[in-house]
């Protein structure tokens, strides 16, 4: 789904802090340490096919999940890598790599795959795992091809169209829909600030109780309020739902 990338920077925001606190990959609760079984094997076949003196483009690399994987499976070829992500990033494990190896991948945060600062047939491999389907499609994928040389490779993890994170973001992001529709939960929370101003004084509550506008206000916020706890028992994602309220 292409992004709009008037968004870039409230993404870069939170992926930033993500990275920050020290996490390799997106999935740090579900791998201690680096990616094992399956995807470590794909990841693995993928760099057997790597000639000295190639390098390699990490799209959306985070913490350099990736970079660590080549490094630990080529460890003694002439092989490079430069990783971006849009958010900042410096990996503090690069630090405990001999200097050798540490001096073969290169970090560009603040880097989106939109716009990739490198020329034209620089990589011999292309890489990305769970984050390529989050950039601007139309633009990071003409990037992409304009950076591979020829012959060249990509490889892609991807979150596929059934998969549990793509149906959890459809959930809430119809729940987010709903908060925000004309005359939904957020404008009538809103609109009734100015009446729990108007009761912080006794003269401010005997004139709601007369206010057929006001009372109907109420009844409104009141309705969404119940209606927002039936959406969020059938829902298989209501944290924002839970946030709101």
């Amino acid at each position: 789904m292409p992004r709009n990338l008037d968004d870039a920077p409230a993404r870069q925001t939170a992926w930033a802090s993500y990275w920050r606190s020290g996490a390799l990959h997106s999935c740090a609760t579900s791998f201690q340490g680096n990616y094992g079984g399956a995807i470590a094997a794909f990841w693995r076949d993928a760099f057997d096919g790597l000639q000295p003196g190639d390098r390699v483009l990490d799209l959306a690399a985070g913490n350099g999940a990736l970079s660590q994987l080549l490094i630990e499976h080529r460890a003694d070829a002439d092989i490079g890598c430069d990783a971006v992500d849009l958010a900042p990033i410096a990996p503090a494990w690069v630090a405990a790599l001999p200097p050798s190896q540490s001096a073969r991948l290169r970090f560009h945060g603040n880097t989106p795959a939109e716009a990739l600062p490198f020329e034209a047939g620089r990589f011999a491999l292309v890489v990305s795992q769970y984050g390529l389907e989050y950039t601007d499609l139309d633009a990071s994928a003409a990037e992409l091809l304009r950076v591979l040389r020829r012959p060249g490779r990509v490889a892609l993890l991807v979150h596929h169209a059934a998969s549990r994170p793509v149906g959890l973001a459809h959930d809430e992001i119809g729940h987010v829909d709903w908060l925000l529709a004309p005359d939904g939960l957020l404008d009538t929370g809103a609109a009734m600030l100015p009446l729990l101003a108007r009761a912080s004084t006794a003269e401010g509550r005997a004139g709601l109780a007369q206010d057929a506008q006001a009372l109907a206000r109420r009844r409104r916020f009141n309705e969404l309020q119940q209606e927002m706890a039936r959406r969020a028992d059938g829902a298989p994602c209501p944290d924002v739902l839970y946030e709101t309220r």
